[in-house]
């Protein structure tokens, strides 16, 4: 092989090094990096989880991991969705806590083609609301706000209808028993 071969195979060979490096750097380290810079300023969770009363947390927690290791369709629509997390959560927390039965609730959020939504509400026995995503993807951040950052406005919330979404039960519920 001359010399002139020999560079050329290196130039070729650099060029796509550098354009397989480019490429990924576009497509993934720049938007993931940029996410993450704008999620991290406008969200801050570890603040936000600090002001909820401890043992309040960790009760909501303990429903949540409930929630997500026994969900099932309860309504027997065929899907397991907002409905069926929101109502097996108020069944669990009104059996593991009776004496908390009144500070929880299942809110409604219809906010005409963005959001037609069911979540929990608890109440912390003063006067701060918790609004509760059951459905959160991770059982631990599971505050509306930080799993419905741009679509949720508390101002479309409808409240009051806890006994109607309940009304929606059709496959029997016990605690400790799954019913998938």
């Amino acid at each position: 092989m001359n010399i002139h071969r020999i560079q050329s195979l290196i130039s070729i060979v650099l060029s796509s090094v550098i354009f397989c490096l480019s490429f990924y750097a576009y497509f993934f380290v720049f938007p993931w990096e940029f996410a993450k810079a704008c999620f991290s300023e406008h969200h801050d969770f570890t603040e936000k989880y600090n002001k909820i009363n401890s043992e309040l947390n960790s009760r909501i927690t303990y429903v949540m991991n409930f929630v997500h290791d026994n969900i099932y369709d309860l309504n027997d629509d065929g899907k397991e969705n907002c409905m069926d997390y929101s109502i097996l959560f108020k069944l669990v927390w009104d059996e593991k806590y009776p004496e908390l039965k009144s500070e929880c609730e299942i809110v409604h959020n219809l906010r005409p083609g963005k959001m037609n939504h069911l979540f929990i509400r608890v109440t912390d026995g003063k006067s701060e609301d918790i609004e509760i995503e059951p459905w959160a993807y991770n059982p631990k951040l599971y505050l509306m706000e930080d799993n419905w950052i741009k679509v949720y406005k508390p101002e479309f919330n409808i409240y009051g209808e806890t006994d109607l979404w309940l009304e929606e039960i059709k496959v029997p519920f016990s605690l400790g028993v799954s019913n998938k």
